[in-house]
């Protein structure tokens, strides 16, 4: 699991995390190389972003949740260290149950994640429930400590005329925007759909669900000793991640206008 590094700054000075996160600190400040600061602190700083997130080591075990159909997210995600962050409260007192369907999903104001069926991605990949469960897990901290938690296809179909007015969004996105518009205006929905739905894989707060849920440390114990960072620019190569659109940027666009410019109702 990745955890921002303010989180853990503003946890407890006693715990272990702690004291990881202000020697990552003092180390990437004389200048040592990333990948000595990661596998002796666990610290990372991420590709594009500029931001730095710790990786807790954490297994997840469905065993509890199989027999009693409810459980707290700390009884699914286990972990002697992740709960004591900041925010670490709030995300244990997340209920996880198991949906119908495929794939999950975590609903914020129901303090929920769904853990549907494991299914197969376009790649190939088998995504097992629990990479499911590590992906949404991540969700939640994101919440929890107030960054960017990812969204659905849905939502970003609903806000592409503001992802193409907005003056943060790549030119390269703005001109598949404005394709799949125009394939929308003529009838043809596949285009703003696919869209949608690339976007929405391109997000920051989905991007970093995905590296954890990738990573599964516990079943590739050798990718501990790999940056998340690696992970991540692995998977921008492999699904063709041109670039990241920033949502929460969103609101300063008059959403209504674009609609009407657009003619979406």
């Amino acid at each position: 699991m990745l955890v921002g590094l303010e989180a853990v700054l503003k946890g407890s000075k006693a715990t272990k995390a702690y004291k990881k996160a202000q020697k990552a600190l003092d180390m990437i400040d004389e200048g040592k190389d990333l990948d000595k600061v990661f596998r002796e602190t666990g610290v990372d700083l991420v590709s594009d972003t500029d931001s730095l997130v710790m990786e807790f080591p954490a297994t997840v075990d469905l065993s509890k949740l199989r027999k009693s159909g409810s459980e707290s997210l700390d009884k699914v995600i286990l972990s002697d260290e992740l709960f004591e962050v900041q925010g670490g409260a709030i995300a244990a007192d997340v209920e996880a149950v198991f949906v119908a369907g495929k794939g999950g999903g975590f609903y914020s104001g129901e303090r929920r994640i769904g853990i549907g069926a494991e299914f197969r991605e376009d790649n190939g990949n088998v995504v097992t429930q629990e990479k499911i469960a590590a992906h949404e897990a991540q969700h939640v901290f994101q919440w929890a400590e107030g960054r960017p938690y990812g969204m659905n296809p849905t939502f970003v179909e609903e806000r592409l005329p503001q992802i193409v007015g907005s003056p943060i969004t790549s030119q390269a996105t703005k001109r598949e925007a404005w394709k799949a518009l125009d394939a929308l205006a003529r009838g043809d929905s596949s285009v703003f759909t696919d869209l949608a739905y690339r976007l929405y894989r391109r997000s920051p707060g989905e991007i970093e669900a995905r590296v954890t849920e990738t990573r599964d440390i516990k079943n590739n114990p050798a990718r501990k000793f790999i940056r998340p960072d690696k992970t991540y620019r692995m998977m921008m190569g492999r699904d063709k991640i041109l670039d990241k659109v920033t949502f929460e940027f969103l609101d300063q666009i008059n959403f209504e206008e674009l609609k009407k410019e657009f003619g979406l109702k």
